[in-house]
């Protein structure tokens, strides 16, 4: 007897099935890509139980012929290619013949279809590849089909199927990439009865990105274009201060097909290199067209991707048309200080004093003198208010050497520091009147009541993004962004009981996508123990009227949107974990950035949290703070050991 038996048509059926319809999301993909090449203009998609239960999918395109209908449901039937020649140029979304055939082998199948200009349509029904009925049916022009209890008959594969809202959530996102690759369809989804995405089907990229992703996602993006080589690139891209936390927003078509591309995201978050914070990604919604000669679509069963013949050339085009975008559109090309409410740390009183009121009859002395460059003059009205930095100082020449040394020096100003003798906190004073002579400022404190200073000393700052520390034998480099990231989480979080909140005077008006607002809605409790006051305001929209005291208001309708995906991305987890992770997005963003000009009073503040609190030694995603260069390793490459 044989052992090599032919498997009949049935079980063959099972398998390929398995290889095409992965979830109730691959058979929305494939019928719905069916109905683009059909040449529809409306497409509306209907699930129920996630798709398990329920799939309808309707379309106005140009119907399937009656005589074709029975055939169109056998493997590897097919209108599309005809010979190997044309899979060199596949300009179809379908081409395999293999989606019905595999639908109709785990499900029980309905279709109803007419020709426009026929009489009557007709109605096809099918259960597990079986053929159960064959009838004249009225019905519109165009095609609908109905997927019921899929996986019937196949009870294993229903391990592997996850909640009914998860499932739902993955047909929702394959009609998403459908309505993003086609803007000229508009396309409908409906879940239990209600409506969850509707597009307008008007030809234009960014109104089908405003209906997929809300009014928000799109006010972030940047038009982007580029032709190089043959290879031309369009759509849209994040501005780089509207980062994800990962890459769930990048969406790339090629040829109008929704593909996931390693080349396609490298080229991408080149063009932002050096501009995001780690960890940190850009979105995109980005369309490339190359010539389908150079394309080969199939090398993946469910043909989410593609082999290119000229990937140094694709690489280019996107990265071109990134670059030129980000570089047109980055608003850090206008550099300006930070804000004062980013560096509150300490909230006490000082009493406040001027040079012209501080005699030298009265105990204090000098100790030494600052230089505040003329660039910093701006910064004069906030200095003077102490509740606005309170501690943040200048460190005094503590040896004493450069005191009541003067200098005529129009490149700088002065101002007086002091100590208050009743709270020990020191504050800023500026002078009474300007002086012509413009000369140094001079520090005072009062002898007998002065703080211990430190041992430390700044030295200095590179690159705009770390302080350079001399603390004894050691040379330390702080990163300031990671130190102010980790001091202000550690503030909210003492804070979770009465968090410091500030009321919106303009109240800002975001209209997320259905899983963001969901994920707002459902942790409106654990936002507003942050910061945050968050409402709905009808229509899918939401209104923000408080933010957290360190968030201002032009990065408030980002910081909602990141903590709506930050939420949706760890829903999964506990409550406080969800907490902590949205506390450390907050910080994040409020912290100051690496790149960004800081004064030395700003550094010092900052290096004085670092150097007095131990646990500041990491960020709160787990990055150093701090490295450190031994002055026996510098004198050891110096040749001095």
């Amino acid at each position: 007897m044989p052992k090599i038996l032919q498997l009949d048509r049935q079980v063959a059926n099972l398998i390929a099935a398995g290889e095409v319809v992965e979830r109730p999301a691959s058979v929305v993909k494939e019928l719905v890509e069916n109905s683009i090449d059909a040449g529809a203009r409306i497409i509306t998609v209907e699930i129920k139980r996630g798709g398990l239960e329920f799939i309808r999918i309707t379309d106005d395109g140009c119907g399937i012929d009656r005589e074709d209908i029975p055939t169109a449901f056998l493997r590897h039937a097919t209108s599309k290619i005809r010979s190997a020649d044309d899979l060199a140029s596949i300009g179809t979304m379908g081409f395999r013949g293999e989606a019905l055939a595999s639908i109709a082998a785990v499900a029980k199948v309905e279709l109803f279809s007419r020709v426009p200009g026929e009489t009557s349509g007709v109605c096809y029904e099918i259960h597990g590849g079986e053929e159960v009925s064959f009838t004249e049916a009225g019905c519109a022009d165009g095609t609908t089909i109905i997927v019921r209890e899929l996986f019937y008959n196949t009870p294993a594969r229903m391990k592997f199927i996850k909640r009914d809202i998860t499932e739902a959530g993955y047909v929702h996102t394959a009609v998403r990439r459908a309505a993003l690759s086609h803007p000229e369809i508009s396309f409908k989804l409906i879940k239990d009865g209600e409506e969850l995405l509707l597009t307008p089907g008007d030809n234009s990229l960014s109104s089908a990105i405003y209906s997929v992703y809300g009014r928000s996602f799109a006010a972030g993006l940047q038009k982007a274009r580029a032709s190089h080589e043959g290879i031309n690139v369009f759509g849209y891209v994040s501005n780089p201060n509207f980062s994800q936390g990962n890459r769930t927003r990048q969406e790339f078509f090629v040829n109008t097909r929704p593909v996931k591309s390693r080349i396609l995201s490298a080229a991408l978050e080149e063009a932002y290199k050096n501009r995001l914070m780690q960890n940190r990604f850009p979105a995109c919604v980005l369309h490339i067209e190359v010539n389908p000669s150079l394309l080969d679509v199939n090398v993946h069963p469910a043909k989410t991707e593609v082999k290119f013949a000229v990937e140094r050339q694709v690489f280019d085009a996107v990265y071109l048309a990134a670059k030129d975008a980000v570089d047109e559109g980055d608003a850090r090309a206008e550099i300006s200080a930070v804000p004062r409410q980013a560096m509150r740390f300490e909230t006490p009183e000082p009493k406040k004093y001027t040079q012209t009121a501080i005699p030298q009859s009265t105990g204090f002395r000098a100790v030494g003198q600052m230089k505040i460059p003329q660039q910093d003059r701006r910064q004069e009205a906030s200095l003077s208010d102490v509740n606005e930095l309170p501690g943040d100082t200048l460190p005094a020449n503590r040896e004493g050497k450069d005191a009541g040394r003067a200098q005529e020096n129009k490149e700088y100003h002065e101002y007086s520091v002091a100590y208050s003798t009743k709270t020990g906190v020191r504050s800023f004073a500026l002078p009474e009147r300007s002086a012509p002579e413009l000369r140094q400022p001079t520090v005072y404190y009062k002898t007998s009541e002065a703080p211990a200073l430190p041992k430390w000393k700044i030295v200095g700052e590179v690159f705009d993004s770390y302080i350079i520390v001399e603390d004894g034998d050691d040379v330390l480099f702080i990163d300031k962004h990671a130190a102010h990231e980790r001091i202000i989480f550690e503030r909210l979080k003492q804070e979770s009981a009465k968090p410091l909140s500030q009321l919106l005077i303009e109240p800002i008006v975001l209209q997320p996508d259905r899983d963001e607002y969901d994920a707002l809605m459902d942790n409106r409790e654990l936002l507003t123990g942050m910061g945050f006051d968050i409402d709905e305001f009808g229509g899918g929209s939401i209104i923000v009227r408080s933010l957290p005291g360190d968030i201002s208001r032009k990065d408030g309708a980002a910081m909602v949107q990141e903590a709506a995906q930050c939420l949706i991305e760890h829903r999964r987890e506990g409550l406080q974990e969800r907490r902590d992770e949205t506390l450390r997005l907050v910080a994040c963003k409020a912290a100051l950035k690496a790149g960004s000009m800081t004064t030395r009073a700003e550094q010092y503040a900052l290096v004085e949290k670092v150097m007095q609190f131990d646990d500041i030694k990491y960020c709160p995603h787990g990055r150093p703070v701090a490295a450190v260069l031994k002055k026996s390793e510098l004198e050891r490459r110096f040749g001095r050991s």
